[in-house]
């Protein structure tokens, strides 16, 4: 059987989801999954429906990927506990930094995604 991905790919997108242990187990808005047969896949689930939005279920293809996705949950988390709305783009300068402030430690540990940091939607 042909690996499913290269040693580097998976080890990135392990790497990205080490380092975002955590806040991927406490979240209950998505989950990551491995399939033996297609790879990581991530989907956005509603666990009081108990269904997944399949909408938003996609095949991860390496780590950049992964961590910008998890760079925006977090980013509307941040938006959920301190916003104006759920929006990362509608964010204000004050919101903006704080979504910042909370992917640094992620990203000081991934620095060849920090980049993804000022990716984050800025206010218009």
């Amino acid at each position: 059987m042909e690996p499913l991905y290269s040693a580097e790919t998976r080890n990135q997108i392990e790497r990205v989801m080490r380092v975002f242990q955590d806040y991927i187990v406490e979240s209950r808005h998505f989950d990551i999954l491995y399939s033996e047969k297609i790879g990581y896949i991530y989907m956005d689930i509603d666990t009081k429906r108990r269904k997944i939005a399949e909408s938003i279920c996609f095949l991860v293809e390496d780590g950049e990927q992964l961590a910008r996705q998890l760079a925006y949950e977090k980013s509307i988390d941040t938006m959920e506990e301190v916003g104006h709305c759920l929006d990362p783009s509608e964010a204000t300068a004050l919101e903006q930094a704080e979504i910042r402030k909370r992917l640094l430690p992620y990203f000081l540990q991934l620095p060849e995604y920090r980049h993804l940091i000022e990716a984050q939607p800025k206010n218009k």
